[in-house]
């Protein structure tokens, strides 16, 4: 795993990890585990440019099996049950675009 970017809490007391990567971890606290949940979340299989080093993804957990991923060029969304995810790309003809 490459350096930690961010890091949240499930519903199950699990830390959730993001990499500088967007690779997503999951330390099962009960067995003191490691599971990698996710591949680089923005990468070209999910419709970004390439995959290159991301700096500062952070996420946060819905408490409802989601976790939100996001970054500069965009947001997505990890189903956590089936390891889906949901690529949603800021509109950078939006006047808020360099906002966010």
């Amino acid at each position: 795993m490459l350096a930690p970017n961010g890091i949240a809490i499930d519903s199950n007391g699990d830390l959730l990890v993001v990499a500088s990567s967007s690779e997503i971890f999951k330390w099962q606290t009960s067995s003191q585990q490691l599971e990698k949940l996710s591949e680089s979340i923005f990468s070209e299989k999910n419709g970004y440019a390439d995959n290159e080093i991301i700096e500062r993804p952070i996420i946060l957990p819905d408490g409802k099996d989601t976790l939100w991923i996001a970054q500069d060029e965009g947001l997505a969304k990890l189903n956590l049950m089936t390891k889906d995810v949901t690529p949603i790309k800021y509109p950078k003809s939006g006047q808020d675009y360099k906002k966010i």
